[in-house]
């Protein structure tokens, strides 16, 4: 990753890895013995690398809710109504309502 935003020099280079979250996310890789200490170093530590979006799926008091970071903006709330007689084609349609923003996660 940093020879590869080396390379990229001031063009844009996009990391892209649905199961990226934290350093804590990296799995043990015994042929990369250093591999999370160097995430951490080239990829959290570093201000360089920022978000541009993230999908946060979680429940809270028992209801289904999302959390949406999209680039410049901040975080975004949603929860899924709970009607299950909405359908289009025979598939369930989930209608989210937004529920506000915060600043952080």
């Amino acid at each position: 990753i940093q020879s590869m935003d080396e390379q990229m020099k001031e063009r844009l280079f996009l990391l892209v890895n649905p199961f990226w979250r934290n350093v804590d996310s990296w799995g043990f890789n015994i042929l990369a013995p250093n591999a999370k200490k160097r995430a951490q170093e080239v990829v959290f530590d570093d201000d360089k690398f920022i978000e541009t979006y993230v999908m946060l799926r979680f429940s809270a008091r028992g209801e289904r809710c999302v959390a949406l970071k999209v680039y410049p903006y901040d975080w975004q709330l949603y929860a899924y109504l709970e009607d299950d007689s909405r359908s289009y084609g025979g598939n369930i349609v989930e209608e989210a309502v937004r529920l506000g923003a915060s600043k952080d996660e």
